[in-house]
Formats: structure tokens, C-alpha cells, sequence
């Protein structure tokens, strides 16, 4: 009989805060994602779940608590609604939040 140890969380959320000003949008929410799990995040509107997204994106940083077991590179956000820059061309708008020299030309790949 093997002993081996269950596979560690692919995601794990504890003491998570977030708020601006006086308002509080999240706060000491724990959670842990399993791999292969999938989750889904339901409520009703101004509760806070595309501000849950941001944080687990890395777009916004918590006030308190920790995230782990996401990478940077692994993680994809999507919003909602098309969000084009209007004033930018369409290469900008591909390239935006890409980072490295390379940007451009992989924006530019991309489009190809």
C-alpha cells in the first residue's frame, strides 16, 4: 500500500481582505481549489466577485491574508465586456499587459 500524500491545493486563499475607502469588499474569505476542481463564483451584484477575480488575477493586491499556488503565467483573466482602448491602434490594444522587450512582436505574432 502506497503513502503517498494527496496532491497539494492548486489554489489556496487565506485571510483574504480587499477594501477602498470605508468599504469593505472582502474579508477573511479562506478557500482552497483542488486540482482538476472547478469553482464557481456566484452572487449577486456589488458583492465583490469581479473584485475576487482581480485579486486572484494579480491585478489588485490584498489588503490582508495570502494567495498561493497561482503563477503569473498561468493565470487568464477575461473581463466581462470588451474593454478596447479606442484612442489605441489595434497592435496596443493586443499588446497591453504583455511584458518583456518583446512585447510588440508577440502582439504583432499574434495578429498574424
Amino acid at each position: 500500500m502506497s503513502s503517498a500524500s494527496p496532491e497539494p491545493p492548486r489554489l489556496a486563499v487565506e485571510g483574504l481582505a480587499y477594501g477602498y475607502g470605508t468599504r469593505v469588499l472582502q474579508h477573511g474569505l479562506d478557500f482552497a481549489v483542488a486540482p482538476g476542481e472547478v469553482v464557481c463564483v456566484i452572487g449577486g451584484s456589488g458583492c465583490g466577485k469581479s473584485t475576487l477575480l482581480r485579486l486572484l488575477a494579480g491585478l489588485e493586491a490584498p489588503s490582508e491574508g495570502r494567495i498561493e499556488g497561482l503563477a503569473a503565467a498561468q493565470t487568464r483573466f477575461m473581463f466581462q465586456e470588451a474593454r478596447l482602448l479606442p484612442w489605441a491602434r489595434v497592435l496596443d490594444n493586443v499588446a497591453l499587459g504583455l511584458k518583456g522587450p518583446d512585447a510588440r512582436e508577440r502582439a504583432a505574432a499574434a495578429l498574424a
